[in-house]
């Protein structure tokens, strides 16, 4: 959706953490990059330098469970963006651990990893993964704005091919310039632990944010972001029942999950579709049920899980494709032999 200036607000304060925490009693959401990238595309005047927006979304480098050290940009709400976290962040900062980075735990960072491709309900991809070894041979500074594209920060960093295009043509334009600069840390030589930062821009796309030293953050009210990605739905199925051992029932039922993407309740249903239930119908719904404990998470890791519970794994998979095959074999069989006595008969005539 496009965010008009009118409904934005800056947040500024010494310290990180109180900019955040004045946007968010003001009662505005914290824009997160790829929208703040919509607001400088269409038209807010932003030519000033030392005019620099933090954002929620982060880059984050860390070790995947195959031992692959990888970096994601995810453009969602994490635990390191929120004033609690970076006020601990900027404490650890000035002990000099971690350097400028934040702590992200192995379970969150691999769930953002499990989460690559993830969009938003309007169809924008909201969660990169790049191959640290990839980013950290990649230039830095001055760009050529002719070859900024190419750069392994820049599309996961705005948010897309076609908006970074954008942002790159309103860059040269704002700036006078025909370069652009690419700031990130390879974070290497550190524990295992994942390391984040929180996303910047302003004349350049900072990959390493020093929130210890202020910042602002661009708010807006009337706002789905991010974190309102999670949505509500009810899957309606039918299936058969037996009722008695010779006779069976068909009965309709309604299926309530939640999901942060429309394609994994598809995927759902289809699943649900391939094992027995025949799927009628998916809709939105405005409100959760009254008891989550009634319903399906379709989240992140909880993904996995759900599919499971309508006997969904990579096992059984594979034994319903062997299984489908067989019978495909024994029907082609009986196809063959229906031909073969036909042709008999033909021969004859």
């Amino acid at each position: 959706m496009t965010i008009r200036l009118q409904d934005t607000k800056e947040f500024y304060h010494e310290e990180a953490d109180k900019s955040l925490e004045k946007c968010q009693a003001a009662g505005y959401q914290p824009l997160f990059m790829p929208q703040l990238v919509d607001v400088r595309i269409n038209g807010q005047d932003w030519h000033c330098e030392h005019i620099e927006f933090i954002t929620p979304s982060i880059k984050a480098t860390g070790k995947t469970k195959q031992g692959n050290k990888i970096v994601v940009y995810a453009h969602v709400p994490t635990s390191v963006a929120t004033p609690k976290a970076i006020k601990k962040k900027n404490s650890l900062s000035k002990q000099s651990i971690y350097g400028s980075a934040a702590h992200l735990s192995q379970k969150e960072f691999q769930g953002l990893v499990d989460r690559d491709g993830l969009t938003d309900a309007e169809g924008n991809r909201i969660v990169w993964v790049v191959d640290h070894a990839v980013l950290a041979a990649a230039p830095f500074c001055g760009i050529p704005l002719d070859q900024a594209l190419k750069h392994p920060q820049t599309i996961p960093f705005l948010g897309g091919e076609e908006r970074a295009k954008r942002y790159l043509k309103e860059h040269a334009r704002a700036y006078a310039t025909d370069k652009i600069s690419i700031w990130y840390t390879k974070d290497e030589n550190r524990k295992d632990s994942p390391l984040a930062h929180l996303l910047k821009l302003g004349g350049s796309l900072f990959g390493s944010n020093h929130s210890d030293c202020g910042g602002m953050f661009l708010g807006a009210k009337n706002f789905r972001s991010a974190s309102n990605e999670e949505q509500w739905y009810k899957i309606r199925i039918r299936r058969m029942i037996r009722v008695e051992e010779d006779y069976q029932q068909e009965i309709e039922e309604s299926i309530i999950v939640k999901a942060d993407s429309p394609k994994r309740v598809r995927l759902y249903g289809e699943a649900l579709n391939n094992w027995g239930s025949q799927l009628k119908k998916i809709e939105a719904l405005k409100d959760g049920p009254i008891d989550p404990n009634k319903s399906i998470s379709l989240v992140g890791e909880d993904f996995r899980k759900s599919l499971a519970k309508v006997g969904f794994s990579k096992k059984s998979i594979e034994e319903k494709i062997a299984g489908i095959r067989r019978a495909a074999e024994r029907e082609m069989i009986r196809v063959q032999e229906n031909i073969g006595g036909l042709e008999v008969f033909l021969k004859e005539l």
